[in-house]
């Protein structure tokens, strides 16, 4: 019986079991997506396309997008529309989207996130205004 080892993606590192291998992901690169995860399955297809369509339709003003600008524009051109939840829901869990910034409005526990389509060549800038306060992202 042959021995089969797994090696890490990120480090190089050998382990005789995916078990172990599975560990080392989520202890040593936690911020870093994890090869190993089952897959995301293709229900609610078409609801991912238009939140794509959107960031394709900004994609010459905007790299960045907060879901209330996705809600909105999500909303004015389906029939159905889409809540801030779902929206937000869809966004964490895809890995096409990446959460860029959050942040806080003051006194309050309103939040807003900011999102982009894939990952951004160079930092962009995103401004917040006077009355929120940034939230470091957790990872």
């Amino acid at each position: 019986m042959s021995e089969e080892t797994h090696q890490c993606k990120y480090c190089e590192e050998q382990f005789d079991e995916e078990k172990m291998l599975k560990k080392h992901y989520y202890v040593e690169h936690p911020k870093k997506p994890n090869p190993l995860n089952n897959k995301i399955s293709r229900k609610y297809g078409r609801i991912v396309g238009n939140i794509e369509r959107c960031f394709f339709a900004y994609e010459k003003t905007y790299a960045v997008l907060s879901t209330s600008q996705i809600e909105s524009w999500y909303n004015e051109r389906y029939k159905n529309g889409i809540t801030k939840q779902r929206l937000s829901h869809f966004l964490r869990t895809r890995s096409q989207f990446r959460k860029v910034k959050k942040a806080r409005f003051k006194s309050t526990n309103l939040t807003e996130s900011w999102w982009s389509l894939g990952d951004l060549e160079k930092p962009v800038e995103v401004d917040i205004g006077g009355y929120w306060v940034e939230v470091p992202l957790l990872d």
